[in-house]
């Protein structure tokens, strides 16, 4: 509603009113206004937002004296009584940190991506999945390495987890987005808005840096969110399996794109599954890694036509699925310390 008011445009004092500023920013840039100083400020003021929105919620959540109380005191709200490390979040706190990094990737990863394109997806990762993960972790003083599974890896895990992510990102690639083309084709112009976001100054960026940015920040940013906090909270109240696809779904959604919903969310299972099964997000983080940088590397040349195609060599199937038994078994070997 504020940006049809008569008069009320982005400005230093709009800029820091929560809610409004990013709608009078998005207004702006569609409008073809672009002052940066503004828009640093409505993104650092909504991050600060989100920041002092997440320790209230999951601090109210969690505060048995604030919930049950028959009298409101907002003093409970911001003092710590325990010096203690908490072992792990809990549902309603995994939760909490999921919707308002949803809404950070909403209102300011949308903002971010317009304007820096590739480089706003860098920043995206870093600001807005990974730091807001690792600032819940710090300020809620849960303990890093259980609710972060920091846990070591061996040469079966990483064997295993690359087997996966090498037969999984074929499976995936094959029947997974040819089952969402068919129930929901992605339309030609959103492939080439896809496009024009990778393109920096009407070329592609170096495969280097499609690397870092695509393959390995997703890697590390994405899995110590969904691996890390929101795995740990799901995983409190549901068994294994029930684990597995809410993390996954939770994870698919997280994307926001629906053409790839299947793809990301089953991928999604599957890294959970890894990290559960080892007790190392470290093992997930290799799998994302395999994964995203297989598509950076095979999607310049013929080779990935060969790979994503119907005509894909008989042969491809046997090895596949001889790689995905073996990695399931060595994964189910692990044994969690």
């Amino acid at each position: 509603m504020v940006t049809i008011v008569p008069g009320f445009n982005l400005n230093f004092k709009s800029s820091l009113i929560p809610v409004a500023n990013v709608s009078l920013l998005i207004k702006d840039l569609l409008l073809g206004k672009f002052e940066i100083d503004l828009i640093i400020l409505v993104i650092v003021s909504t991050t600060i937002y989100s920041m002092i929105a997440i320790a209230a919620a999951t601090r109210l959540f969690n505060r048995e004296d604030v919930l049950l109380s028959e009298e409101s005191n907002l003093r409970l709200l911001f003092t710590n009584n325990s010096s203690k490390l908490k072992r792990t979040p809990n549902f309603m706190e995994s939760i909490t940190l999921y919707i308002i990094g949803f809404g950070l990737l909403f209102y300011v990863g949308g903002t971010l991506q317009t304007m820096y394109k590739l480089n706003g997806v860098l920043m995206t990762e870093v600001f807005l999945v990974f730091l807001p993960a690792i600032l819940f972790v710090k300020y809620l003083k849960f303990d890093y390495r259980e609710t972060l599974s920091l846990r070591k890896v061996s040469l079966k895990s990483l064997t295993g987890s690359t087997l996966l992510a090498i037969s999984g990102g074929f499976f995936i690639a094959k029947f997974a987005r040819e089952i969402q083309e068919k129930i929901f084709p992605m339309p030609s112009e959103l492939k080439e808005a896809f496009k024009y976001l990778l393109y920096e100054n009407g070329h592609l960026p170096s495969t280097l840096k499609l690397f870092i940015i695509i393959a390995v920040s997703a890697a590390v940013c994405e899995e110590i969110l969904f691996r890390g906090p929101i795995l740990a909270g799901v995983r409190s109240k549901f068994d294994k399996k029930s684990t597995v696809i809410i993390v996954g779904l939770l994870f698919g959604l997280f994307h926001m794109d629906l053409y790839r919903l299947v793809s990301t969310t089953v991928l999604g299972m599957l890294i959970t599954y890894i990290t559960l099964s080892t007790g190392s997000i470290f093992n997930g983080m290799l799998f994302h890694l395999i994964n995203n940088g297989s598509a950076v590397l095979l999607d310049s040349g013929d080779d990935a036509n060969l790979w994503l195609s119907q005509n894909s060599p008989w042969y491809y199937y046997p090895i596949f699925i001889v790689c995905f038994i073996t990695g399931i078994y060595l994964i189910k070997q692990e044994k969690i310390e």
